[in-house]
């Protein structure tokens, strides 16, 4: 005569729940699709980021420093290494002026170096736009 093995029943599994993302989980998964880097985005960055957003509008091939500075409450000691780190990310894209649009300003063969313009890339305007709604008061 066999005798059946008794098996002590198996508590059934709970379900899990799946929990909520935090938001540092939120941001970071929001940033791995964009081919941008993170950066700090700090009050003096974040009104030059909002200054880029809105010149977007009405400058079809950038801005240049000149135009931050007047937008911005800003000096170019404190613009030129945001926009530098911005374009380090892949934020900011960065091209150097037309000839023609150059008339009369100092470039080359005039004493200097080309003026360079500044737009937002697609996804820097993405991360932008996702850093300004979050840090909003």
């Amino acid at each position: 005569m066999r005798k059946h093995l008794h098996r002590p029943a198996v508590p059934a599994r709970a379900a899990t729940v799946p929990r909520k993302p935090s938001p540092a989980e939120r941001k970071a998964a929001s940033y791995s699709t964009l081919n941008v880097r993170r950066i700090i985005v700090t009050p003096q960055a974040r009104a030059v980021l909002d200054m880029l957003l809105r010149a977007e509008i009405t400058e079809a091939h950038g801005i240049d420093i000149d135009q931050i500075c007047v937008r911005c409450p800003l000096s170019r000691n404190t613009i030129y290494p945001i926009i530098s780190r911005l374009v380090s990310a892949r934020w900011v894209s960065r091209q150097p002026e037309t000839p023609q649009s150059r008339r009369g300003r100092a470039g080359p063969g005039k004493g200097g170096p080309p003026f360079m313009r500044y737009s937002l890339t697609d996804d820097g305007r993405t991360a932008t736009m996702h850093e300004l709604n979050e840090l909003k008061p």
